[in-house]
């Protein structure tokens, strides 16, 4: 895969640069690190943690059952000694009639007592333990890969956010505007009233979005395990990491998804378990089925990769462009040929692709990491 830009690394150190920031910032917040993510929702996630205490709970049960084999083979050593003994007495041909009658009833209880005592079989707990373990560690991964996706969707957020607060500012720039034109009879009522409803209306997205933004905090604060009501922030965006990227192989990483995909080791768990081949066969059929779902998974995810790195080069190129426009009008108003206002029309436009190179930088990153958990052993 052809390595993207170097100015990515640069351009997404994005939280010194964010304008308006403090708009939805709280006083007090916790702030989310992206690499203290899998940490936390390991720690504190509340399904982690119930499925540690299930684990915990068979682990228990397999302990109980091997300390309870062990005493029924020590007692069983004891009835077996008593059984040697007692054939011993009766091959002995010294025991009376009635003697050699209780000798055998005695042989024949003790022999059934020492069947009783026979070591039951711990297999089915250790397989249960098995899948109980594959279960946990796919449900972290999971909500891991959830976590940091949703962590990059609300820095996108976050950048569209600061696009829309541009928007209010310019549209209530166009309010003054309009106002001082109506006093000098310069403009309409007409021309205010729709000023003043584009305000409201840049207002109203405004709010939709701060709204959004406090839900996926929230949501944020449940992968990692904050308490309800604490306040989550975010730290800086995650990099792009160029050489991981750049190393990608989507043949050879279909192989490994094999090797490593969650649902295939439960299939075959079950398929150990299956007690009869009519039921081996058939989970045979669902090997081989997700063993084929997996690979074209990854093939769909590297083309998807392929598609977000174009957008970002395109991305890429519109800043560059944009740039050299907005250089070319800062010297153009330098020299007075063109006015404020059309200089900061070309600075908005300048950084409006900024933001859309920001946010296609996002993206793949986002995909990058969800490509990367398939490779992992998720569906």
């Amino acid at each position: 895969m052809k390595k993207p830009s170097i100015i990515i690394a640069l351009i997404l150190c994005l939280s010194s640069l964010l304008p308006g920031r403090a708009a939805w910032a709280a006083d007090k917040e916790i702030a989310l690190d992206y690499e203290d993510i899998a940490a936390r929702v390991e720690r504190y996630n509340s399904t982690v943690r119930i499925g540690k205490l299930s684990l915990s709970e068979a682990n228990n049960a397999l302990d109980a059952a091997k300390q309870a084999n062990r005493d029924r083979r020590e007692q069983r050593e004891s009835v077996d000694a008593a059984i040697g003994e007692t054939q011993e007495m009766i091959a002995s041909g010294t025991l009376d009639e009635t003697q050699l009658k209780e000798a055998q009833s005695l042989l024949s209880t003790l022999g059934q007592l020492s069947d009783s005592l026979r070591s039951q079989n711990t297999s089915q707990l250790e397989r249960t333990i098995e899948a109980v373990t594959l279960q946990n560690s796919q449900s972290l991964a999971q909500l891991v890969n959830g976590a940091q996706q949703q962590f990059i969707r609300a820095w996108q957020l976050r950048l569209n956010m600061d696009q829309q607060q541009n928007k209010l500012a310019q549209a209530e720039a166009v309010v003054k505007k309009a106002q001082i034109k109506l006093i000098h009879g310069l403009g309409t009522a007409v021309a205010l009233a729709e000023a003043k409803l584009q305000v409201s209306s840049v207002k109203t997205e405004l709010t939709a979005m701060e709204h959004q933004w406090q839900s996926m905090l929230t949501q944020l604060g449940n992968y990692t395990g904050y308490k309800q009501g604490e306040i989550v922030s975010l730290g800086e965006a995650p990099q792009l990491e160029e050489e991981v990227l750049a190393e990608l192989d989507p043949l050879e990483d279909a192989d490994e998804a094999v090797a490593a995909n969650f649902a295939l080791k439960l299939l075959r768990i079950d398929r150990i378990n299956a007690n009869s081949t009519s039921a081996k066969r058939k989970i045979d059929i669902q090997i081989e089925q997700q063993e084929a779902t997996v690979r074209q998974n990854i093939k769909q995810k590297y083309d998807v990769l392929l598609e977000a790195q174009a957008k970002l080069e395109l991305a890429e190129a519109e800043l560059a462009q944009a740039a050299r426009q907005l250089n070319t009008a800062q010297t153009n108003f330098k020299l007075g040929k063109i006015s404020q206002s059309a200089l900061d029309k070309v600075k908005d436009a300048c950084a409006a692709k900024e933001a859309s190179m920001q946010n296609a930088a996002l993206t793949l990153i986002l995909e990058l990491g969800d490509y990367q958990a398939k490779v992992g052993g998720l569906n």
